[in-house]
């Protein structure tokens, strides 16, 4: 944000100046403990217990009962701007190691303009990990904070509520018709793979029937990958697929980018080496079935245990 040319009145502070940090009093407590605790009690006699993402379960005692903002520690989709990493919370609340309590300073920010803030703020150079990403504490304190007055806080909180919430409603509306549209696809997609959508062109050109084989039989090669215990480094490096690298239907190397050593993807892994044009396929899940062609941004690929690669031959095309 160097360099941003403020509003008249606004100001930038850090987020330790602007929030009380009161992370010390959080507690966890593992399944097991939660478990026993709350066996034999009544629903009213609990209390939620909050972990990095929201809600993760119920206990019998409370550590705040007050307006508060948690921010993720770790296990957070910090990079994805769709998703929360922040969220207020308020009442009698139990909150383990996973997620950071910030009170905002009466005064000085409006909690719910903060919690849109950090939901919107880009986490690169505060994050840390490759496999799950940690925001520190001493890395959360130097977030840099846009503060408008406190009115205006409160207006565009306002207006953020009203605005979201009429997003909400379309996107409700609208997943009625993604399911109508994903039951048309599919019918396609069982038509096309039966033959039945090119049948009267096969009766009019006089081409062969079709016929069913086993993967193995129909492409060039058939081969899950694999994790190694090192080898993991920074760009330059052999690109390393994960499931969540599988995006309708394309390979997303933007989120999460891994690579692993060219010995290693030649070592190792030389097995479940990916060329462009293979098509990928995740055997773990939920949910499965997420497919994509390996595009040629990169020259090979490599993937790990979740995704098996298979590889066209002769017989059928990737497509």
């Amino acid at each position: 944000m160097e360099g941003l040319e403020l509003p008249e009145c606004w100001a930038m502070a850090r987020l330790e100046e602007v929030t009380e940090i009161l992370d010390s009093r959080r507690i966890p407590l593992n399944a097991d403990e939660r478990k026993a605790r709350i066996e034999g009690k009544r629903e009213e006699e609990l209390f939620p217990y909050y972990g990095a993402t929201g809600q993760v379960g119920w206990i019998d005692d409370f550590l705040f009962d007050e307006p508060l903002i948690l921010l993720g520690e770790d296990g957070v989709p910090f990079f994805d701007p769709l998703r929360h990493k922040a969220y207020l919370v308020s009442g009698k609340i139990w909150v383990n190691n996973h997620a950071h309590v910030l009170r905002g300073i009466n005064g000085l920010v409006d909690q719910g303009y903060l919690t849109s803030y950090l939901n919107q703020l880009d986490y690169t150079g505060f994050v840390s990990g490759s496999t799950r990403l940690k925001l520190t504490q001493a890395a959360m304190r130097g977030i840099p904070v846009l503060l408008a007055p406190l009115n205006e806080q409160r207006r565009i909180a306002a207006k953020l509520d009203t605005t979201l919430a009429a997003v909400v409603a379309c996107r409700q509306r609208l997943d009625g018709v993604a399911a109508i549209l994903k039951r048309f696809r599919q019918a396609v997609l069982a038509g096309a793979t039966s033959g039945e959508l090119t049948r009267e062109w096969r009766e009019k050109t006089g081409a062969r029937a079709w016929s069913v084989e086993k993967a193995t039989d129909a492409c060039a090669k058939v081969q899950s990958g694999g994790t190694p215990k090192e080898g993991f480094i920074d760009e330059p490096g052999v690109p390393f697929l994960k499931v969540y690298n599988l995006v309708n239907q394309e390979v997303d190397f933007r989120y999460k980018p891994q690579f692993v050593r060219p010995e290693v993807h030649l070592g190792p892994l030389a097995k479940s080496r990916v060329m462009p044009g293979d098509v990928l396929m995740n055997i773990v899940g939920p949910p499965l079935g997420k497919v994509a062609i390996a595009p040629d941004d990169y020259d090979e690929w490599n993937i790990n245990q979740a995704i098996t690669l298979f590889r066209p031959s002769d017989k059928i095309r990737s497509k």
